[in-house]
């Protein structure tokens, strides 16, 4: 029994002494640490990366969707031509021939009832706009809807007043 007892001693040294031949030495130590440090900063940096990236969630919460959709919706203005001289609400598109049979219903009616129609309904500027052009007048990027209701209005009754004094004479 002891002879079996020293050979396995014998074999376990034997063992220690080839797993400490197998450690590195200091320098490949520190070459293995260098390493592995630069491999955890890494993925450090991929981590704050991916800590970065947003969410759906993030991006709804912040209206992002709705600013693409603005952004588009301008843009495609330009797509169709260029918008130099037209003020952002006159880029729209209006119903040439609604607005076209309003004007004409308010060329027909008396001054007093015209007046009143024309404080009563309710367009968008972009219409009155293109009302006021109908008629004849001109706009102003600065001009408010109350602006453009009077000079509707003034340009509609300025025109029965020449037409009236110049009865059938072509100026």
């Amino acid at each position: 029994m002891g002879k079996k007892s020293g050979a396995s001693i014998d074999a376990v040294l034997q063992d220690l002494q080839s797993v400490i031949g197998m450690l590195p030495e200091e320098a490949q130590k520190n070459e293995f640490l260098t390493v592995l440090q630069r491999m955890i900063n890494v993925m450090s940096e991929l981590r704050e990366a991916i800590a970065l990236v947003p969410t759906r969630e993030r991006v709804a919460s912040e209206g992002i969707p709705e600013g693409l959709k603005r952004i588009r919706d301008f843009m495609k203005a330009f797509e169709s031509g260029s918008t130099r001289g037209r003020s952002r609400s006159q880029a729209k598109t209006v119903d040439e021939a609604k607005i076209a049979g309003f004007v004409e219903q308010l060329r027909r009616m008396p001054e007093a009832e015209l007046r009143v129609l024309v404080q009563k309904t309710k367009l968008g500027k972009p219409e009155w706009i293109a009302a006021v052009k109908q008629a004849g007048g001109y706009t102003t990027s600065k001009d408010t809807i109350d602006t453009l209701k009077h000079r509707l209005v003034q340009e509609i009754v300025n025109r029965r007043t020449h037409e009236g004094i110049l009865g059938d004479a072509q100026p």
